[in-house]
């Protein structure tokens, strides 16, 4: 009646610039933090950190992830 010693986490952190009021999305896995390809190689995120996207880049990363039809999708 023991645990199995494996798990994983995927965090999401929005954060909003108080200045320009633009809105940045971290990811972390297990603790590190992601630098997601869309948005590190393309210069779409905050200046001087990498890992803050900028909110439109995160959406369309995603976009083709999430189901726009969840019972289509979600039917055997």
């Amino acid at each position: 009646m023991r645990w199995p010693p494996f798990g994983s986490a995927i965090l999401f952190e929005l954060f909003k610039e108080k200045q320009s009021q633009q809105h940045y999305v971290r990811v972390k896995y297990n603790q590190t933090t992601v630098e997601l390809p869309g948005c590190a190689t393309n210069g779409k995120h905050r200046k001087g950190d990498k890992s803050l996207c900028t909110f439109e880049a995160f959406k369309k990363a995603i976009e083709d992830e999430v189901p726009l039809d969840w019972e289509k999708e979600c039917t055997i």
